[in-house]
């Protein structure tokens, strides 16, 4: 379990999504000018902070989805089955960019950037929207003192 209050473990993740989206913008920007020197190295770099972002989702939303309500148990069960999902992809990713064919690995990136865009919007109106997440908790089986 996690000490963060629910918004603190918010404010955390929607910095983070903050940050990917950034790195993704640059990412379309090198694939929109057909000039692809550089892009491997952006592409490692996001990936990289995707796999971090994953990783802190699941050390601190996990615990806070778990306690939630009635449906923490179906988020945290989708935050898992979309990370192990997600974990999948980068590394065929990773394998593609490794071969630095561009021409091979550029739809699976805008593909990808598609879903990571779209996840990112789901969460946050579904389990990061202050309604959802917020501070006065009352835990599943319990009441708020």
């Amino acid at each position: 379990m996690t000490d963060l209050a629910p918004s603190a473990v918010r404010k955390i993740i929607l910095a983070d999504h903050e940050q990917l989206r950034a790195k993704l913008k640059g990412i379309e920007a090198v694939i929109e000018s057909r000039s692809y020197s550089g892009l491997s190295k952006l592409l490692q770099e996001f990936t990289q902070l995707f796999l971090s972002h994953i990783d802190n989702e699941e050390r601190i939303l996990r615990p806070v989805l778990r306690d939630l309500d009635a449906w923490g148990a179906v988020r945290v069960d989708r935050m898992n089955k979309e990370h192990a999902v997600q974990r999948e992809e980068i590394r065929v990713l990773d394998l593609l960019v490794a071969a630095n064919r561009p021409e091979e690995y550029l739809e699976p990136v805008k593909k990808f950037i598609e879903e990571v865009y779209r996840d990112m919007n789901a969460e946050e109106q579904e389990c990061l929207h202050p309604d959802v997440l917020k501070d006065d908790l009352i835990p599943v089986g319990g009441t708020s003192s």
